[in-house]
């Protein structure tokens, strides 16, 4: 099937064949686009008369652009002698001698360490040294809560317990019951009880791992209290029917498992 069909140039009109199109060879196009660009503008950066694609165009090419926008000037003071000067839209000196000048007469040759008193070779600073830093942190001086003793804080702010010790005892809990009851919190479980309509209570998990004599009910080796999560070798509760299964999230139910046994295990039922 024969697509050449008769067609009349929009440039130059003369009558062409070939497949469906306006003009008959590149150079007409090229004249035709020219000529529609009725904007005759002179570049506002190396003044050369060009024609613009629209009424917006200022200047005749991206690099006149780029160059203009360089080097765009304006009044300025001087933010050291202060005399005004043409300089770029970030200068803030009219001149090196200026800036020099500036930076050396700022305010840091009075400038003292806020500790040691010594006087300071760099405005920025407030310390000569590290260790002067370090001991400029203000120590606070409280009581604790629990056994009324005064001590220091630490950090530089104020705490309300002596010691780890002493913050057990004000909550009225073991330690090692304060630890797992952290890292091991039911909240998940009764969500998940609730969710597929079993029976649940709060559990708390050292009179499980108590009870179980500290032994895996999985592969029925001991588990050390001294891990911690998310040590694999860790103790974690283990429900012995998963509550996917129709388990429910009870004493009868739970037991002292590695969590790596236990993630073995999953929702399978042994």
């Amino acid at each position: 099937m024969d697509n050449n069909t008769d067609m009349i140039c929009k440039q130059c009109g003369g009558a062409f064949t070939g497949r469906k199109r306006k003009f008959c060879s590149e150079g007409c196009r090229d004249k035709y686009s020219d000529n529609t660009r009725k904007h005759k503008k002179r570049c506002k950066n190396c003044s050369v008369i060009f024609m613009a694609k629209n009424k917006n165009q200022k200047f005749c090419s991206i690099k006149c652009a780029a160059d203009n926008s360089q080097n765009k000037t304006k009044v300025k003071e001087c933010d050291s002698c202060g005399k005004n000067f043409n300089g770029k839209v970030r200068q803030k000196y009219c001149s090196e001698e200026c800036k020099y000048l500036h930076y050396k007469n700022r305010n840091f040759i009075n400038k003292k360490c806020n500790y040691c008193g010594i006087y300071l070779n760099h405005y920025q600073k407030n310390f000569c040294s590290k260790q002067c830093a370090n001991n400029s942190i203000k120590k606070h001086s409280c009581i604790c809560g629990y056994c009324k003793r005064n001590f220091t804080g630490r950090k530089g702010r104020p705490n309300k317990f002596c010691s780890r010790d002493c913050f057990h005892n004000a909550l009225g809990c073991n330690p090692k019951q304060y630890k797992y009851d952290t890292y091991l919190s039911d909240a998940s479980s009764v969500k998940r009880a609730k969710h597929y309509g079993v029976r649940y209570e709060k559990i708390e998990p050292l009179k499980v791992f108590e009870r179980d004599e500290w032994k895996c009910g999985i592969c029925g080796s001991y588990v050390n209290h001294s891990l911690s999560y998310p040590d694999t070798m860790s103790a974690s509760i283990d429900h012995i029917i998963p509550l996917s299964k129709g388990g429910s999230h009870t004493y009868k139910n739970v037991q002292c498992s590695h969590l790596s046994c236990n993630l073995i295990k999953r929702n399978k039922v042994d």
